[in-house]
């Protein structure tokens, strides 16, 4: 099983909060790179939905209230291209606009990347068997 974590960071926090949802999804057996989005080898634009691939969002932002979720939109765009979410979007909360990372964050990305592993184990569990 293999999952690419594709991200885009301005200040670093999305790329950290990317390595760590990495780190989760390899504790449950996955093949994962992480990668920043204009180093990703395919553009994801080229990446066409072949009935299996799945994906999972989210995003990092201040830990204030704010409107909107850039998780939220990637979502939706994927969706309307074909692909399949198996979990909703999750976003990661930074202190101040540059961060770091709120506290505890770090392990909640780890601890999501786990889930979405375990995700992504059941379901290939499943289509075998069905």
């Amino acid at each position: 099983m293999r999952a690419l974590v594709v991200y885009e960071s301005m200040f670093g926090n999305t790329r950290i909060t990317a390595e760590a949802i990495a780190v989760g999804l390899s504790t449950e057996g996955v093949d994962v790179e992480a990668s920043e989005v204009s180093a990703t080898s395919a553009q994801l634009d080229d990446l066409a939905p072949n009935g299996s691939a799945a994906v999972a969002a989210f995003d990092s932002h201040v830990d204030k209230k704010v409107p909107g979720s850039a998780s939220r939109s990637a979502t939706r765009r994927l969706r309307r291209r074909g692909y399949r979410a198996i979990v909703p979007p999750v976003s990661f909360y930074v202190s101040g606009m540059q961060g770091p990372l709120a506290t505890g964050e770090i392990d909640r990305a780890r601890v999501w990347g786990a889930k979405l592993g375990a995700a992504l184990r059941s379901q290939r569990t499943a289509s075998a068997t069905g």
